[in-house]
């Protein structure tokens, strides 16, 4: 495997998520031939959540005293408790701020169904969060942060954009970003290429040529991905589907975003993104998420929370945290009883949901050249869940690994995707797979955030837009 990096890079101890969850994850120093990123990946953060105060904060945002609410001054950025945003341990106010910024504190991946399991869903939500034992998060190993930065300076609401992307932040090697530099100062977005091809001695090669030009746009990308923050333009008017907007956004690295300030409501759009999880500063990986739609619903039009950290659910028998029970996590939204919101989540998904949801799908053929070291396959092989693509023949168990294009059904080029694994998407139509076309997986998943300090930074001293740029994103001089 071939990694290449570019700018600040974060990297993931999984000492705690280990002992934690007993999930293997072979974090290297160093990757070893072919050996590189963790266990699944999934949708970008973002989402809905309720505006009802049941269970959650209280008055002006004021969290309610449970015994694990967490009272250290570092949860809530060095601020006393309890100040406004409490609830969900807001860092910094975004009340009236002139750049609005969050972090996702928690995600939880609902489909594909191999990004269902608990390996996955321990590996994801321990590198979502900070290493902050006295927050509760003692897990928390970084390298899965999706940040943004929501510029609203110009009195031209459409002239403002708002910056996703992936945090540089991780607990590993230790000392390398000290944790109250990074809540001080905040976090830097990261900026590097991915790529893996598979050992030379691969008969079989990944063929993109029927993939490319579709809509004037190239399907399968050739490596290495080049992986940056998306920038959306905000945009007047909400849109009901993707399809709507698709056509405003003409660059790469771009997407538009819809904002109701009274609401609390952010909602943006983006065709490709990547979906990024780091292992260390040597190894990780990223996956091209298409159509990407995000619904953001805040507890409230300061947009200092989207959520909660689940204080009255949680024991300190169990150390406050619930580890891999999907259905009873830390974060969650601000009313469990109104979670979620109809029209920015699944009615049918029930328990363990948060005021994130996030839809995409992945390109069957770009999952094949996406390797995971802690499940020792590709994605292609994952997605579907391992057993199922045993059993319908996608699982080639090389010397290398379990892969999908050693199977002497593997053919890109065929018709109708009849030498692809059956994908429940169908990425012609963005729509539900058939027969005839199933060459994709789709992504949803939900999530929780909170108000926290983000660097518009892509490389150490220089800004997005080349500025001088003075500040450390907790990375250690």
């Amino acid at each position: 495997m071939r990694f290449v990096y570019r700018g600040i890079l974060g990297c993931v101890a999984a000492a705690g998520l280990i002992g934690a969850y007993g999930c293997g994850s072979d974090i290297e120093d160093e990757p070893a031939t072919q050996a590189g990123g963790t266990g699944g990946s999934q949708g970008g953060a973002g989402g809905s959540g309720n505006t009802s105060g049941a269970g959650g904060g209280g008055s002006g945002g004021m969290a309610p005293d449970f015994p694990c609410t967490p009272k250290a001054d570092i949860c809530y950025g060095n601020r006393p408790w309890p100040v406004a945003g409490s609830e969900c341990m807001a860092n910094v106010d975004n009340t009236d701020a002139k750049v609005v910024q969050f972090r996702q504190t928690w995600s939880r991946v609902v489909s594909p169904v191999g990004n269902t399991t608990d390996i996955v869903y321990g590996v994801l939500r321990g590198r979502a969060a900070l290493s902050l034992p006295d927050c509760a998060q003692s897990a928390g190993a970084g390298g899965y942060i999706q940040i943004s930065s929501w510029d609203r300076t110009n009195t031209d609401k459409t002239q403002q954009t708002v910056t996703t992307g992936y945090a540089n932040y991780s607990n590993s090697p230790a000392g390398e970003m000290p944790i109250d530099q990074v809540v001080a100062n905040g976090m830097c977005f990261i900026d590097w290429e991915y790529s893996f091809n598979g050992p030379a001695t691969v008969s079989k090669v990944v063929d993109f040529s029927r993939y490319n030009g579709m809509n004037g746009m190239q399907r399968a990308l050739p490596q290495p991905w080049k992986i940056k923050p998306v920038v959306s333009k905000r945009i007047a008017n909400d849109f009901t589907n993707t399809a709507d907007v698709k056509a405003m956004v003409t660059e790469e690295y771009a997407g538009v975003v819809f904002i109701d300030e009274d609401k609390g409501y952010i909602h943006g759009y983006s065709p490709l993104s990547y979906v990024t999880v780091l292992d260390n500063t040597s190894g990780g990986l990223a996956t091209p998420i298409r159509e990407v739609d995000i619904k953001s619903q805040f507890n409230d039009k300061s947009f200092n929370c989207m959520g909660r950290f689940r204080a009255d659910k949680m024991n300190t028998d169990d150390n406050c945290d619930t580890g891999l029970d999907q259905t009873n996590p830390q974060w969650g939204c601000k009313d469990d009883t109104a979670c979620p919101v109809p029209g920015v989540g699944e009615t049918t998904d029930k328990g363990g949901l948060g005021p994130g949801y996030t839809t995409g799908y992945f390109l069957i053929v770009d999952l094949e050249r996406v390797w995971s070291n802690t499940l020792q396959s590709t994605l292609c092989v994952s997605y579907p869940g391992t057993t199922q693509s045993e059993t319908d023949g996608w699982s080639n168990p090389a010397s290398w690994g379990k892969n999908c294009r050693g199977s002497p059904k593997w053919d890109p080029n065929a018709a109708d995707d009849a030498g692809l694994p059956m994908g429940d998407w169908c990425s012609k139509t963005n729509s539900a797979a058939t027969a005839t076309c199933h060459d994709a997986y789709r992504s949803r998943s939900y999530s929780a955030a909170q108000a926290f300090k983000v660097q518009p930074v892509t490389k150490t001293g220089t800004t997005l837009d080349n500025t001088t740029f003075t500040g450390t994103c907790g990375v250690k001089k």
